[in-house]
């Protein structure tokens, strides 16, 4: 059962074609951090079982409820740009349904959200290495004058996952998402030792001019939604 207001899409598309992917069962549950024990809850993760840009859902049934109830949703970017990284801090919810890591390489830091860290949470440790897919969605992306160097910085203090940005284009490809057409930029967004820190950038496709042509060596900028999971859950392309 959903909430009222949810049965139009795309959100009752998202819940009708996701698939159970893991449950869980928590011993308490409070609807806030701060609030009520409100007893046990059960938890399922649902997710599309396919394609480069997925939908995650977060369904939850407290004690002594007949239904779940849609706890949250959100894009899986489900291929990125490869990056082997150091875990320095990871950090979660109460009850660990949503995270964040802070990893670096060569000594540079970015903080991610990782869309299957309800899944995956106890494959972590602080000081490990790890294989991720690295990737991004852009709502404002513009082309933009070359940067004398590659540069990302955080965009809200509430957020540490939105960066602005201004990179080179490394590479160019399209998908799609709930039939909507998306350009995805592999960018340079920062430097890394003797090279760079690539992120594939999902930009709608609407954002440019037909005539425009996007192509390697381009420069863009925006503010992006930075995530990043595990390289063997993803589809990751070669640098």
């Amino acid at each position: 059962m959903l909430p009222e207001g949810t049965k139009t899409p795309p959100l009752q598309r998202i819940i009708d074609e996701t698939t159970v992917m893991a449950r869980q069962h928590f011993s308490s549950w409070r609807f806030e951090p701060d609030g009520n024990d409100a007893g046990g809850a059960d938890f399922a993760f649902m997710g599309f079982p396919n394609g480069e840009m997925r939908a995650v859902v977060h369904l939850m049934k407290p004690q002594g409820r007949p239904n779940f109830y849609l706890h949250s949703a959100f894009p899986w970017l489900a291929a990125g740009a490869p990056a082997r990284m150091t875990v320095h801090g990871i950090h979660t919810n109460l009850f660990g349904l949503e995270g964040f890591f802070e990893a670096g390489v060569n000594g540079q830091s970015v903080t991610f959200f990782d869309p299957l860290f309800a899944l995956n949470k106890g494959r972590y440790r602080v000081g490990g290495e790890y294989d991720f897919a690295l990737a991004a969605v852009c709502l404002n992306a513009r082309r933009a004058t070359p940067p004398d160097f590659d540069l990302m910085m955080n965009a809200d203090p509430d957020a540490p996952d939105y960066y602005s940005f201004r990179g080179y284009l490394h590479k160019v490809r399209q998908t799609t998402f709930l039939d909507q057409l998306f350009d995805v930029f592999r960018t340079a967004v920062m430097r890394v030792g003797g090279g760079h820190l690539y992120i594939d950038i999902h930009v709608g496709h609407h954002r440019f001019d037909p005539d425009e042509v996007l192509a390697s060596g381009a420069t863009m900028t925006g503010t992006l939604w930075l995530q990043g999971c595990l390289a063997e859950e993803a589809q990751t392309g070669s640098q």
